[in-house]
């Protein structure tokens, strides 16, 4: 992963063949895809906002509260 002037670069990405429901595997294939097509990043609050290149949401990371 490499940050540049608020640009975000992440590189391969593996991942673990373990047998998961189908619904878990394609949430963690949706994910990887999000991380691989991240440019930027944006903090909205405590919150982690992924964007493409379009700056369009890919992904967005909720804090959890106690």
């Amino acid at each position: 992963m490499q940050t540049t002037e608020g640009k975000l670069s992440i590189g391969e990405l593996g991942s673990t063949r373990m047998a998961c429901t189908l619904e878990i595997m394609d949430r963690e294939m949706a994910f990887m895809q999000a991380l691989q097509n991240t440019t930027q990043f944006e903090m909205r609050e405590s919150n982690l906002q992924l964007l493409g290149a379009g700056n369009e949401l890919l992904a967005e990371l909720v804090a959890q509260t106690e």
